[in-house]
C-alpha cells in the first residue's frame, strides 16, 4: 500500500511540476492551486474547455470533479474501472495523438503523463479509480 501512494504521489508531483512550467497562473501564488476547488459530486461527464480535449472513458462512472479552471487545470475522477480499463483508456488517448511524456505501473496502481499541443495529461489509476488531471497551457505564454 505504502508502495502505491509513493508512486501515486510522485507522479503527483511531477504533474505538477510540468503543469507549472507552462500553465497559466492566476494572480495567487501557483502552489495553492489545489486548495482553490472542492470536490464537487456529479453524476454525468462534464462539458467544458478541458473535457473537450479527452474523450468520455467508455467504462466506468464518474465520482466527482475538481474545477481549477484559474490555474488552467481541471480534474475529473471516475470510479469502477479495472486497472485493464484504465490502460485501454490511455492506449486510446494515444491513438489519439497524445505523447507519453512519463509512466510508471505496478499490480496495484500505474500513472502516466500524456502531452498534446498545449494540453498536458495526468492519468493516475489505483484501487478501482482513474483520475484525470488535465492541464490546459497558455498558448500566449
Amino acid at each position: 500500500m505504502k508502495k502505491i501512494f509513493s508512486c501515486l504521489f510522485f507522479l503527483f508531483l511531477l504533474a505538477v511540476s510540468f503543469g507549472g512550467c507552462a500553465t497559466r497562473l492566476s494572480d495567487t501564488d501557483s502552489s495553492d492551486w489545489t486548495l482553490s476547488a472542492e470536490p464537487e459530486f456529479v453524476t454525468s461527464w462534464p462539458e467544458n474547455e478541458f473535457t473537450s480535449w479527452i474523450p468520455k472513458p467508455s467504462t466506468g462512472s464518474i465520482d466527482y470533479v475538481c474545477d481549477y479552471t484559474d490555474s488552467g487545470r481541471y480534474q475529473v475522477v471516475m470510479k469502477d474501472l479495472s486497472q485493464e480499463e484504465s490502460q485501454d483508456y490511455v492506449h486510446q488517448l494515444l491513438e489519439q495523438g497524445y505523447e507519453q511524456i512519463a509512466s510508471e505501473s505496478n499490480e496495484a496502481s500505474a500513472g502516466t503523463i500524456l502531452q498534446k499541443d498545449e494540453v498536458t495529461l495526468s492519468i493516475a489509476y489505483s484501487e478501482n479509480v482513474l483520475n484525470i488531471l488535465i492541464i490546459v497551457n497558455d498558448a500566449d505564454s
